[in-house]
């Protein structure tokens, strides 16, 4: 079988050897500190081996040629905090804890098959906010798009060009942390937002979303943290139609969390008002949810030339 440029570059990064991969990951230690936050490296088990056997999870790409011993290196590499699992029931990365990210991410994703659904993502360029660790970046990639990934933490973005690459996915990834807004990057536009998991970490999301009114041309898929209605509310800063809960968050060490020491989440019906004053007139509640940090939404809000199926 011949072997895919994936592969050969496993088998570079391979000989490097040992002591070379330990002088970079002090190297990254070091980098890490001086930014101010915190890496937290796990040893490897010593397994590729996955114990759920739910096909499901099991996601066929380049991956599956690498040996065991290149898969060992690349996962020991770099310190990920989720996994996904190849077609033979091979470990991609790595569990944040025994409590945490412990089981294997499905790829694609249900919330990323319910979008394509919506809209056929062949062709479509889509900018996403807060790419983690690549898992739903490699699956949209996967659907046809040309996907162009953010994230406020540079290790992320290196954990993402990496599963991407080695999976087979070209994309495009930069370091931005959203708390500074995007026109840092004047040359990112895209048809299709995908925006899950971070609008309730950020302590303006009426700027940007304000912002990325002007960034995104078609449909905005959002997944965020919402305030109930009954929770002691505040006036939004410069906007107080608007109203907010103050939500604590603990910082840049916790790889979960935002950049910041706290975030602002809004009660649906405000957010779903900024949506409409940003040009995302029509908007669809995909789902609500009740979870322990208190009730999400899932969100798909078009501009009114593009409502979906397709258009």
């Amino acid at each position: 079988m011949r072997r895919t440029a994936s592969t050969f570059t496993a088998r570079v990064l391979l000989h490097l050897g040992l002591r070379k991969l330990k002088i970079i990951r002090w190297l990254f230690q070091r980098v890490a500190s001086k930014l101010g936050f915190l890496v937290i490296a796990r040893a490897h088990n010593g397994s590729n081996r996955n114990n759920d056997s739910d096909p499901r999870l099991r996601v066929s790409s380049p991956i599956d040629d690498l040996s065991d011993q290149e898969l060992s290196f690349v996962n020991a590499a770099l310190p990920w905090a989720s996994y996904i699992v190849d077609r033979h029931g091979r470990v991609f990365g790595n569990a944040y804890s025994a409590a945490k990210r412990n089981q294997a991410s499905l790829v694609p994703d249900p919330r990323i098959e319910a979008l394509a659904a919506k809209v056929p993502l062949a062709g479509k360029s889509v900018l996403e906010l807060g790419c983690f660790e690549g898992n739903h970046t490699v699956a949209l990639a996967g659907f046809g798009a040309k996907v162009i990934a953010v994230d406020a933490r540079i290790e992320n973005v290196c954990k993402t060009l990496v599963r991407c690459g080695l999976m087979g996915q070209a994309v495009t990834a930069f370091c931005i942390d959203l708390e500074h807004g995007l026109a840092r990057r004047k040359q990112i536009s895209a048809n299709i937002a995908h925006h899950v998991g971070v609008l309730y970490h950020l302590t303006d999301p009426v700027g940007h979303l304000s912002e990325l009114a002007g960034i995104i041309d078609e449909h905005i898929w959002l997944d965020t943290h919402i305030a109930a209605d009954h929770w002691p509310l505040k006036k939004y800063p410069d906007a107080e139609q608007y109203s907010y809960f103050h939500y604590r968050e603990p910082g840049r060490a916790d790889p979960f969390a935002g950049t910041r020491d706290h975030a602002k989440w809004l009660p649906l019906g405000d957010l779903k008002r900024l949506l409409a004053q940003c040009g995302f007139t029509q908007c669809e509640v995909i789902e609500q949810r009740e979870e322990r940090n208190g009730p999400r939404v899932l969100l798909f809000a078009s501009k009114s030339l593009h409502t979906g199926s397709g258009t």
